[in-house]
């Protein structure tokens, strides 16, 4: 998988940065690229609050429904946290994500 964008660094930390008075979740998945890089699979990160999704990596301000943003990027294998859990992975992994590879790469040693 590729990605060189900002989108873990990005969503972590929004969902740290505030004290959320709504359940949000920090989101780890896999998407399907489009234009340049369409067909091609990355990992990537973003939020879902109230069955919205919110966005805003590499300078993007997208917020959409979940169901139109999943379709829009055939989104598969996610993997929600909400705030003291994404705490939790950031204290044991010391990056942003994706952590799902760093959980991979533990299993096959």
């Amino acid at each position: 998988m590729i990605g060189s964008g900002d989108c873990y660094e990005v969503a972590g930390r929004i969902i740290i940065s505030a004290d959320w008075k709504v359940p949000i979740f920090l989101c780890h998945g896999t998407v399907t690229g489009q234009g340049k890089v369409e067909g091609v699979k990355f990992g990537h990160a973003w939020l879902e609050l109230k069955g919205i999704v919110i966005d805003f990596s590499n300078k993007k301000r997208e917020i959409m429904p979940k169901e139109k943003y999943y379709k829009i990027g055939k989104i598969e294998n996610v993997k929600r946290y909400n705030k003291i859990e994404a705490l939790r992975m950031f204290s044991k992994y010391k990056h942003f994500g994706g952590w799902e590879d760093e959980k991979d790469k533990k299993k096959k040693v």
